[in-house]
């Protein structure tokens, strides 16, 4: 699971504060709730909700943050191109490949993986934001065995079972099924990025 530190707002640009209070509200607006957004966006529930409570009561203005000079250390942006590649490699990649912590892209490893790349030090709620514009969500991945073989599992279900379960209402038996999945109430699921509506997977 994703167990990373909320960023302290007050560290980012105020162009980057204002496009994560707009992502809350349009989330927000897509239904979902303050702990939901606070997850997608790594911020924290009360920022959340203090968000939408000023965009309720003030419309856009509410969250329009005051002019002040520029810090220095301010976080750069990404470049269109920088933009595209990062796109492109957590379509194609997976973090192992890259020699990079875990088999899931999390929040964390693709901001080392930008920090290794471009040198460019991206806070996280920044990071979740750019994935949400680029239309990725944070999604429980399917689980495929490495091992798994598609032909010989299309010829067990089309020869192998049919034969089994004709057997079985000749001598009046009772097929049952086992596996060796075992399962907890309190599992600690991984989750990761992807495609909205593309469930990702890995192999295990």
């Amino acid at each position: 699971m994703d167990n990373e530190l909320k960023t302290n707002a007050k560290t980012l640009s105020q162009g980057e504060q204002f496009q994560i209070r707009k992502s809350i509200v349009r989330l927000h607006q897509q239904g979902k709730k303050p702990a939901e957004i606070a997850i997608i966006l790594d911020v924290s529930g009360r920022h959340a909700e203090s968000t939408i409570k000023k965009y309720k009561e003030q419309g856009f203005a509410g969250i329009k943050l005051r002019k002040r000079g520029r810090r220095s250390g301010d976080k750069r942006s990404l470049t269109p191109e920088q933009k595209r590649e990062i796109r492109r490699v957590i379509l194609d990649k997976h973090p192992e490949q890259l020699r990079l912590k875990g088999c899931m892209w999390t929040r964390k490893n693709i901001a080392e993986y930008i920090e290794r790349k471009y040198g460019i030090k991206m806070p996280l709620s920044t990071l979740g934001y750019y994935l949400e514009r680029w239309g990725f969500s944070i999604q429980r991945p399917s689980k495929r065995a490495y091992k798994q073989n598609p032909e010989q599992i299309d010829q067990w279900l089309k020869e192998t079972y049919p034969a089994v379960k004709e057997q079985a209402v000749r001598e009046n038996a009772e097929i049952y099924w086992g596996d060796e999945t075992g399962a907890q109430n309190t599992a600690d699921y991984l989750r990761g990025y992807a495609p909205a509506g593309v469930t990702p997977h890995y192999s295990g």
